[in-house]
């Protein structure tokens, strides 16, 4: 497998292999669904692995849509204003995480969680199949 992986490193690096990945990624762009899919997980893994991203800082909970139900959002900066400090959360819809809802939520009146961003992600995009089987909120 790594010997595998070694190689296609190798062809994709070179001329040759970014034509083929340019004509593989065209034909998954033309699948309906996968096409959805692959381009939602390209556009994350590209924001996350730029250098000196910090697209998404930690991960908290937040009483969202109503009290009693929480949700599992992202923090992306911080606002401050005379009321105290807000936490700029970006609440991701499920299975694609690149769309969702931007809001500005007290720093008190969210949880932080014992969670990386990574893990955070991968419960949302699984929809929660996939995830640790307890959390600890801080």
């Amino acid at each position: 497998t790594i010997l595998f992986l070694y190689l296609l490193g190798l062809l994709v690096s070179n001329v040759l292999g970014k034509k083929l990945y340019k004509v593989f990624e065209g034909i998954l762009n033309r699948i309906p669904i996968v096409s959805n899919i692959y381009k939602s997980i390209k556009q994350i893994t590209s924001t996350l692995s730029m250098p000196q991203s910090k697209a998404f800082q930690k991960v908290v909970l937040i009483q969202y849509p109503r009290k009693g139900l929480w949700t599992i959002c992202m923090v992306t900066g911080e606002t401050k204003s005379k009321e105290g400090i807000f936490y700029n959360v970006f609440v991701p819809t499920t299975p694609n995480p690149t769309s969702g809802y931007l809001l500005f939520v007290k720093s008190s009146d969210t949880r932080p969680i014992d969670l990386t961003v990574e893990e955070g992600l991968k419960i949302i995009i699984s929809g929660g199949m996939i995830g640790p089987e307890s959390i600890n909120t801080k």
